[in-house]
């Protein structure tokens, strides 16, 4: 099997950008297909992640002259807020398409001022870049440029060259404050003068946060640890919550309190186009814009985010289009914070019949989730990438990057030819890390319309299910065999077909099946460690296994009750099973052979 290679791109959209390209099986997956992405290893170049063909500083300017009055005047308002705590003369505020929050003070002076102060308002732990620029009434001066914290300590400092007409440094706010910006001159020799002349302009730049490590090794093949790849507030620190996605993994704060917006392309916003991105562009269809519509929906209920359209493509976060990808891909996406000075695009192949249909399982469908997840934050988690070059590492085993696991991959889900019709575990996973996860999702209809919970034997899905508060899978209509596996994580096999388990229905962490219904056949079911559960065998010789020792569990009825030091942890019930077994939860695979 081989990607359809494409070179670096080029043209005027800068930054980053994922395009998903053809793979198409030699083996018996005769339909399979398989999404390809990249990442540019620098942001000057241009590069894209393409989805599989389905089968066919702040500038800083030196005010004019003042008065030496006027120059008295600011520095004694700056020293009183200093001083008093209330508030900064320099407001830091969102700064380009980066999250980048920066903010400048520029003042006239006059004859024989020698210093000047300026506050700020800085949060612990993130990293600040300050500079300066002033005039020198000598080519003998010299300004020293230094940081004081709110008890006027200076807490970083930095000399100018000699004769220099600027000065620069860079400081770790240890606390949040109200923080004094000051510049002044030095004595050389008794000759030279220290006095500013004319102005100063000191200016404050906070980066955009760049995404941690997870401590899980899945996620971190899924996201950009170490960038700013990730959507959040302007000034928002990337640092983890108390909040739990997985056991030993928490989320990071809630560094996106804004809704994410966006738009649609329209005619006249297509025309600011250029290179790729202008060839054939034109705006999404009525199906298409459904599709997104519905995307945001089902994602808004499993990631702790808000999407809202707005009409005006330039106050939008992502704008939705479709240009000609020449028969190479069916879609492609920037990352954040890797589209330059615009939004981040996302683009479907108006040349791809797939872009036409969006049903559950579809490839449009898949598709159009997989650059979406681009558009949040998610990388491929494997070494490939259509447009040639590779992926950032690190990146997942090759036993586990498949869409089993995550729609990113380029690969399909070994033994079957389905499309992924949800976000799989990984990517459920790495999105509630960067952005929180939705526990009490508010549209229930958003998730049934793309989670199938009821089976029949016709049903040849391939899902994950976010189910915080609980869910029922009932397969009570199925003549082939079930297995079910109540475990966080874990994969269940409903109306296999074959003899090898298919693992198509994966139980996102942070779910729970509270019910489930097997069939005709001989059922399998596999409890988790903890919680209650109702199991219904149906017809056929089916086997319930409990987790954990034969000695922890008491039978009353038909409820079996797990006890860990004397307290009550599981409550199942069991109903029509035929034989009841014993298995260690801890060991045992997530999926089934």
């Amino acid at each position: 099997m081989r990607p359809v290679a494409q070179g670096p791109r080029t043209g005027s959209r800068p930054g980053l950008a994922y395009r998903a390209n053809l793979m198409t099986s030699i083996a018996s997956l005769s339909t399979a297909t398989r999404l390809l992405a990249s990442q540019q290893a620098t942001r000057s170049a241009l590069q894209a992640v393409q989805t599989p063909v389905a089968a066919p500083q702040s500038s800083m300017i030196v005010a004019p002259n003042g008065t030496q009055a006027r120059a008295a005047a600011l520095i004694a308002e700056a020293a009183t807020r200093a001083a008093l705590g209330s508030g900064a003369s320099i407001v830091l505020q969102k700064a380009g398409g980066a999250y980048e929050v920066a903010g400048s003070k520029s003042a006239s002076v006059g004859a024989g001022v020698t210093s000047a102060t300026e506050t700020v308002d800085l949060r612990a732990g993130a990293s600040y870049t300050v500079t300066s620029s002033f005039g020198l009434s000598s080519a003998r001066g010299n300004m020293k440029l230094e940081v004081l914290d709110s008890k006027g300590k200076v807490v970083q400092s930095v000399l100018g060259g000699v004769g220099k007409t600027s000065a620069k440094l860079t400081y770790k706010a240890a606390a949040d404050g109200t923080y004094t910006l000051r510049l002044t001159g030095q004595a050389i020799d008794k000759t030279n003068t220290t006095a500013i002349y004319q102005g100063y302009a000191i200016g404050v730049t906070q980066a955009a946060s760049l995404v941690p490590k997870s401590g899980d090794a899945n996620i971190d093949a899924l996201v950009f640890g170490g960038t700013k790849s990730w959507l959040h507030d302007a000034g928002a620190l990337a640092t983890l919550s108390s909040n739990i996605v997985k056991t030993g993994v928490r989320s990071l704060t809630s560094a996106l309190t804004q809704t994410v917006k966006y738009a649609f392309a329209t005619t006249d916003s297509l025309k600011n186009l250029t290179g790729e991105d202008a060839r054939g562009a034109a705006v999404m269809s009525d199906v298409q814009k459904l599709a997104v519509a519905d995307a945001f929906a089902y994602l808004s209920n499993v990631v702790n985010l808000r999407f809202e359209a707005v009409s005006d493509p330039a106050q939008a976060d992502i704008v939705f289009g479709q240009n000609n990808q020449g028969g190479v891909s069916a879609g492609y996406a920037n990352a954040p914070n890797q589209s330059g000075g615009h939004a981040e695009y996302l683009f479907l192949a108006s040349d791809q019949s797939t872009n036409s249909t969006f049903t559950n399982g579809s490839y449009g469908w898949t598709t159009l989730l997989h650059e979406i997840g681009h558009t949040l934050g998610l990388k491929h988690p494997g070494n490939y990438n259509a447009g040639g070059g590779g992926a950032p590492g690190p990146f997942l085993p090759k036993a586990t990057d498949n869409r089993r696991y995550s729609l990113m991959s380029y690969y399909g889900a070994p033994g079957m030819s389905a499309n992924p019709q949800t976000l799989m575990s990984y990517d459920v996973l790495a999105l509630q890390f960067l952005y929180g996860a939705n526990t009490n999702p508010s549209d229930p209809a958003a998730l049934a319309k793309h989670q199938t919970t009821t089976f029949t034997d016709s049903w040849s899905g391939l899902e994950t299910l976010w189910a915080p508060t609980g869910a029922t899978l009932d397969a009570s209509q199925t003549t082939r065999k079930d297995i079910f596996d109540f475990r966080e994580g874990a994969f269940s096999s409903i109306a296999q077909n074959g003899s090898v388990a298919n693992n198509n229905v994966g139980l996102a962490w942070g779910s729970k099946i509270t019910s489930a219904k097997g069939g005709s056949n001989a059922d399998a079911f596999y409890t988790a460690a903890t919680g209650d559960v109702t199991t219904d065998g149906g017809a056929g010789a089916d086997t319930l296994y409990l987790a954990g020792k034969a000695s922890e569990w008491s039978k009353s009825g038909d409820v079996y009750t797990r006890k860990l030091a004397g307290k009550a942890v599981a409550h199942v019930t069991a109903r029509n099973i035929e034989t009841i077994a014993y298995y260690d939860p801890a060991k045992a695979a997530l999926a089934h052979v």
